[in-house]
Formats: structure tokens, sequence, C-alpha cells
């Protein structure tokens, strides 16, 4: 029997349930308002107009909009410098903005490191479900993530930030229920659908999640600390795939 692979909303499903609320839910709620908006005349140059909104509901935008621009400087800067080669004078310099207004986002520098390597994670989630959702056989859309998962550990951003620096930082059990928080949802739902594909023999799939995460963790974190990332990462992919193969090959073989 055929089974069709997972799709695009599901995979976002499951970026939004393991990660939280998904770009696209909160770009939804900021249309709705500028919808309301537009109907009462209170928009200038498709933006609310300022005397439009309260004070006070301005100072949570106002907040994001603050920790939106100290996350895109630290980010840049960590994953070029490092976290111990930055300094708080680079952070404010680089974001525009004064000690004071670092510090009523985030308590020190290791609290922005979090949010930044939260918002690198989120991305590097939805990297590796546009690989996958590419597919729509769902043995292929696992190929498809593993290979997008090893090949994001060349980027500087994530090498850095994520597998380099993040265990160090964040110390191994926040770094690990991040980092589970967003990839493990995918990957139990891929081996789901490639239990009922019949290409993994029927078994619970959380184990089994919670291994091939563990696996992809360990060669993602070599890579990143190969001398030579791009060599590493293909010889990774290619002991992954033969891991994989070995699980269709016994799910094939319980069936005769």
């Amino acid at each position: 029997m055929a089974v069709s692979g997972i799709d695009g909303s599901a995979w976002s499903s499951s970026l939004e349930s393991d990660g939280g609320r998904s770009r696209s839910t909160r770009a939804g709620a900021r249309d709705d308002r500028e919808l309301r908006a537009r109907a009462s005349g209170d928009v200038a140059d498709g933006a609310l107009k300022p005397d439009a909104m309260p004070a006070e509901s301005r100072k949570p935008e106002q907040s994001r909009e603050t920790q939106t621009r100290l996350i895109r400087a630290a980010k840049n800067l960590f994953a070029s410098k490092g976290y111990a080669g930055t300094a708080m004078e680079d952070l404010v310099a680089k974001a525009g903005m004064t000690r004071g207004a670092l510090y009523h986002q985030y308590r020190d520098k290791r609290d922005l490191f979090r949010a930044v390597f939260e918002s690198v994670e989120a991305d590097f989630a939805e990297r590796i479900a546009k690989a996958a959702a590419a597919e729509a056989d769902p043995w292929e859309q696992l190929r498809a993530g593993a290979r997008a998962f090893l090949a994001a550990a060349t980027d500087p951003a994530i090498r850095r930030i994520v597998l380099i620096d993040g265990p160090s930082v964040l110390g191994w059990e926040e770094w690990r229920e991040i980092d589970g928080r967003y990839s493990l949802g995918m990957v139990r739902l891929v081996f789901e659908a490639n239990v009922a594909a019949g290409n993994v023999a029927p078994q619970p799939v959380e184990p089994l999640a919670h291994l091939i995460v563990g696996a992809l963790n360990e060669a993602a974190l070599a890579v990143a600390a190969a001398d030579d990332p791009a060599t590493a990462r293909d010889a990774f992919a290619a002991s992954m795939d033969g891991v994989l193969a070995a699980l269709r090959i016994a799910a094939r073989t319980a069936h005769q």
C-alpha cells in the first residue's frame, strides 16, 4: 500500500507544537490588526499611525522590536567572534543602542545568547522541515531531513552558536532541552509516516526518534569541529544513509 509523505502543513504544525508559535501565526495576527486599522482609517503608508495606538499597547511592540535588533546584532557577532570573544560594548554598538536598553531586555550576555540560540534553532528546524517537505515519499523525506541537518552544521551561525558555543555556554541539559524541542517532533513525525508506509518495522517511535536525533547531534558536533567540515559532512551523511537503510532492510525482512 502506498503511503504519501508528510505535507507542508504537517511540518509547520510540528514546528509550532515543539518550538512555539510560527512566524506565519504572528504575521497573521499583525495583518488582522492592520486590516482593522485600515478599515477605521488609522493607517499611514501601510503601517499603523503611532497616535492610533495606545501607549500601553505600543510598549510590548517596542520591546519586541528592541529584542529583534539585539538578537540580529548578537547573532552576527556570536557567529563571527564567538561568545567569549564578544564584549557587551560590541553588542550595544552593533545594535545601535545603550547598555541600559540591553539590560532592560536581557539579564546578561548569557541571557541574550540563549535568545539568539533559540532564534537560530528555529531557523535551523525550519530549514530541515522545508528540505523534507520538498519530497513526496516518506522515506525520501527522512533521508532529505537527515542530509539537511548535517548540511546545516557547516553554516557559520549554526556551527558556532548551536554546535560549538551552545553546549558550553548553556550547559548540556539546557542545550539538549531546547534542541530537542525543535528537532524531536519533526523526527517523530517522519518515523510515524515511515512505520505506516512499511519502511520501518512497527515499534514505538519515541525511543527511535531519540536515538536518531542523538546520532545526528553527535554527527553535527563532529562536523562543526572538523578541520574540513564539508568532507566530514559528506562522510557522516553516507554513514547515516547506511543506518537508515538498515532499518528499511529489517522492516522488509520482517514482512517476508
